[in-house]
């Protein structure tokens, strides 16, 4: 399952000329500032996030095309959107290798938190955005 996140702006017909930049700085920004503030183990789910500009909409689409961006963005098991441990089903137990290499066993896990990094860095994009704007274009 990708994660892809949409923001949609509405304009007046006066501001047309302008929403294609703003969009665009947008995107950049909330790309950029996405990336600085996810996690990393090994940097691929750093790597695969990617914003596009959808003009004719007015909308940003950030999107990542890992299995696993919903789960840290959203968190997991009881931290998660079911709010329930996380057991095992055609097993007895959980297995997994951790950082060090060692094999760790475990009837149930708690799962993992949700991390605001999404969030966070939209967040400061909108805010940097609507900044530069005001710098270039002056509060009119």
């Amino acid at each position: 399952m990708a994660l892809k996140l949409q923001f949609v702006a509405k304009f007046n017909f006066a501001l047309k000329k302008y929403v294609s930049q703003v969009l665009r700085y947008l995107a950049v920004e909330s790309e950029t500032n996405i990336k600085r503030g996810a996690p990393v183990d090994k940097g691929y789910l750093r790597e695969h996030w990617r914003s596009e500009v959808d003009e004719p909409n007015n909308r940003v689409i950030l999107s990542n095309s890992t299995s696993y961006a919903p789960y840290h963005t959203f968190g997991t098991g009881i931290y998660g959107p079911e709010h329930r441990m996380i057991r095992p089903i055609r097993a007895k137990m959980l297995h997994w290798i951790n950082k060090e290499g060692h094999h760790v066993f475990a009837k149930q896990v708690r799962g993992i938190k949700p991390n605001p990094y999404v969030q966070d860095g939209v967040a400061e994009a909108i805010r940097t955005t609507v900044q530069e704007m005001n710098e270039q274009y002056g509060n009119r």
